[in-house]
């Protein structure tokens, strides 16, 4: 319904399609307030962030939240902000502005890139059967296709996993969330596009398949548990591929007074010559991105049963 509202919440791809048909305007906004301030501001020159902010009057107050806020994001931000005060909630590392959550328990495991599946399996065996069933679990992974795959792993050891990403229809996530969030669903395996924007108060662990890109995308994902003052667990598998943010990730678990395994201090990139690279960066790679619940025309009008069936129905397909 049309109108003038005083309060507008919006993602910026919709809000900037709205503002090109002319059906608002930003003249005479007061307050622009940012979540995932570090996520907008990476989208760079020329994207729908850059596009919405450049609309906004010049008198007018920005406020941005983020939980995580590096150098490089500070630089992009002062584009936008003049004079402002910056607030600090916790502990935070030098000049990063990195911290995390006391009340998760985070464990890195060292191992190789082709035992990982395996110890995967010895990690959900040993914390997420209960007696009453399974523990709420994230497991993230970097690709798409390894989600699909973890998927179809976890059910031959009888854990009931479901995939979620941005190849599976909308209608489909949106089942995926609201059972994970009733309980019906216990598992998900996730690309970073679940990350961010989701808030599930008993999730009781979260597991890095892969690790993320940055150390920014790693707080984020361990942040789905230990939410509202509860404990959570996260484990890491990590390889010589991520050396990169061995340093960085040592010292996030120092200041968080968690025990650094002597494995990971002795990490070399030659610890795994099957490996490869020692980048994390490669192709096919799902990069973090706050959830949005938006319509799909072709799944809008699913039934659940449909949706379970379908769902069922890829996850068979892909081999």
């Amino acid at each position: 319904k049309r109108g003038n509202p005083h309060i507008v919440i919006a993602t910026p791809s919709r809000l900037k399609t709205i503002l090109e048909t002319g059906i608002a305007r930003l003249d005479y906004v007061d307050f622009i307030i940012v979540d995932e301030a570090d996520l907008m501001l990476r989208m760079g020159l020329g994207s729908d962030f850059q596009y919405i902010m450049s609309a906004l009057p010049a008198k007018r107050q920005t406020l941005m939240f983020s939980a995580t806020w590096p150098q490089s994001v500070q630089t992009m931000a002062d584009q936008f902000l003049k004079d402002y005060v910056r607030v600090n909630v916790g502990k935070t590392r030098s000049n990063q502005s990195l911290t995390v959550n006391k009340n998760i328990e985070q464990t890195i495991k060292v191992c190789k890139e082709c035992d990982k599946e395996k110890i995967l399996l010895d990690i959900m065996n040993e914390f997420v059967p209960t007696i009453s069933g399974f523990i709420k679990t994230i497991i993230f992974v970097r690709h798409k296709k390894t989600a699909d795959r973890l998927v179809r792993s976890l059910a031959q050891d009888s854990f009931p996993a479901r995939a979620f990403h941005s190849n599976k229809h909308q209608r489909e996530r949106d089942y995926v969330i609201r059972e994970f969030r009733r309980g019906n669903i216990s598992i998900i395996v996730a690309t970073d596009v679940a990350s961010r924007g989701l808030d599930f108060k008993d999730v009781k662990l979260v597991i890095n398949y892969d690790f993320p890109s940055n150390l920014e995308d790693y707080t984020h994902r361990i942040g789905r548990t230990g939410r509202h003052k509860e404990k959570g667990r996260a484990v890491t598998l990590f390889t010589s591929k991520n050396i990169i943010h061995k340093t960085s990730l040592i010292e996030l678990l120092t200041e968080a007074d968690q025990n650094v395994d002597p494995i990971l201090l002795n990490l070399t990139p030659d610890s795994d010559p099957e490996s490869g690279s020692t980048t994390t960066e490669d192709s096919g790679y799902e990069s973090s991105g706050e959830y949005e619940s938006n319509s799909d025309s072709e799944s809008n009008n699913w039934s659940d049963d449909e949706i379970i069936r379908k769902t069922n129905d890829n996850d068979k397909k892909v081999k």
